[in-house]
């Protein structure tokens, strides 16, 4: 994390999007190192190796497992949603975001720690599987409120598309590295990257706390700007109709940005009832989604610069709704988009079939799968990473906090809908591929309401 290509100083603009001096090459790099280092989390434990350990071991049962680990999840985001819109509004008053941030990355790490011990040994293993996941899933997103309001503070507004690109890379980035490492030391012990992920938290998300600035603090207390928090917030709802382009994004942001979650949060344990495969190969199918994705999110901050936040938006969920569309179209035995003819017993996809195979993809039908489904998720990254940025460009800038605790409610709305919507489709149907299809009509909505939404900022209303 010595360097990262692309992350320089703005010495010739040294006014960050909020009217403070932009941070140095350091300040900026131990920003995306935050990413770096809260990456793995959401990957090993909110997506591939918890939930499918959560579904095999804990549930026992494929079908049980997706539709509970679904209600676990849709429970994290009621939480979230309650909570994340208040701490923003009241950090706006608060000033500095550094301090409330290091609280709520401790109570992460200590509940991410809690989840080794949930062994199938232990009486209590399901209840503490479950409360410790949602502990630790609801206060490292809070924190992740107060790191995206730090972006505008940092850095000119030109070049925050680009930034938060490079940060969206390297959280994959990050998770990448620590899959590999519990693949080649750690495969047999599922539980392992619980304390694997605190550790790594600790490790790259110091920098942050003593080498990017931060707001100065003001001189309200805690329960003054707690009771102003609250008082602005309610005075923002009220006051919505002043809002409502921004009010239009994050209706958007809610549908597309959480119906493209929701596949990602149940993909582990759709591949592994689906198409059969091992921890071992899902494993292997999340580095390279992992590493599609942190491609596509470098390129798609260099995007953002040359055609704008919006665009980039819209063309990236449209080629992701695409690549899961073509994903569920294939079944353990057939692909429905292709030709019979195209699908013979024992043939292998061209060019990439025997590395796939040595992976552990071994049908036909589930390599398309993978190719398709890879493709697919290089759009992930530059719709996240625009999405954060157009929220910047958009909001007034003494605003920031409170917006993005409201970009976290309303995205974490349809996190809680997108996985409980799956949760009950599978449960009606018993089918995996029908439970997942529910999420094309969140993105193909989410894409629409985009075409309505003007690139320009708001200016805050007089309270």
């Amino acid at each position: 994390m010595a360097q990262v290509h692309g992350i320089e100083p703005e010495s010739p603009e040294p006014t960050s999007l909020t009217g403070h001096p932009t941070a140095s090459r350091k300040g900026l790099i131990a920003w995306v190192a935050y990413e770096f280092a809260q990456g793995p989390f959401f990957v090993t434990l909110g997506i591939f190796v918890f939930p499918l350990y959560f579904q095999r071991v804990l549930i026992g049962d494929d079908v049980m497992g997706q539709a509970a680990w679904g209600y676990v999840t849709s429970a994290a985001a009621i939480c979230l949603a309650i909570m994340s819109p208040l701490i923003g509004a009241m950090t706006d008053y608060a000033g500095a975001r550094k301090p409330a941030m290091a609280v709520f990355v401790l109570a992460s790490i200590l509940a991410t720690l809690a989840l080794w011990f949930a062994t199938p040994d232990f009486a209590w293993a399901l209840p503490l599987a479950i409360g410790g996941y949602i502990v630790a899933a609801v206060t490292l997103e809070i924190a992740a409120v107060l790191h995206n309001a730090i972006l505008p503070t940092i850095v000119s507004e030109k070049r925050i598309g680009e930034l938060s690109g490079h940060g969206i890379s390297f959280a994959n980035i990050g998770a990448i590295v620590t899959v590999a490492i519990w693949i080649i030391w750690f495969s047999d012990m599922p539980l392992a990257v619980a304390p694997l992920c605190a550790i790594w938290m600790i490790v790259f998300a110091l920098p942050l706390f003593i080498l990017t600035p931060d707001v100065p603090r003001t001189d309200l207390s805690f329960p003054q700007a707690f009771r102003k928090g609250i008082g602005m917030l309610v005075k923002t709802f009220v006051k919505l109709s002043h809002y409502r382009n921004v009010a239009v994004f994050l209706v958007a942001r809610t549908i597309y940005y959480d119906g493209m979650l929701a596949i990602f949060i149940f993909v582990s344990v759709y591949v592994g009832g689906v198409f059969d495969w091992s921890g071992q190969t899902v494993m292997y199918y999340a580095v390279a989604a992992l590493a599609a994705g942190a491609a596509g999110a470098t390129l798609g901050g260099y995007l953002d610069n040359f055609i704008g936040s919006k665009r980039t938006i819209i063309f990236s969920v449209i080629c992701f709704t695409i690549g899961l569309g073509l994903g569920l179209a294939i079944a353990p035995d057939h692909v429905l988009w292709l030709p019979q003819g195209w699908q013979p017993d024992g043939a292998q996809v061209p060019l990439l079939g025997p590395t796939l195979s040595a992976l552990g993809v071994t049908g036909f039908e589930g390599q398309v799968y993978a190719v398709t489904s890879l493709i697919g998720s290089a759009f992930l990254g530059p719709a996240l990473g625009a999405s954060r940025a157009m929220l910047t460009r958009l909001v007034p800038p003494s605003m920031t906090a409170e917006f993005f605790g409201l970009y976290t409610l309303t995205g974490k709305v349809t996190s809680f809908i997108g996985p409980l919507a799956i949760g009950i489709m599978t449960t009606l149907t018993g089918d995996q591929r029908a439970g997942m299809s529910i999420i094309i009509v969140f993105l193909a909505v989410g894409t629409g309401l985009m075409f309505f939404v003007r690139e320009e900022r708001t200016e805050a209303a007089e309270h």
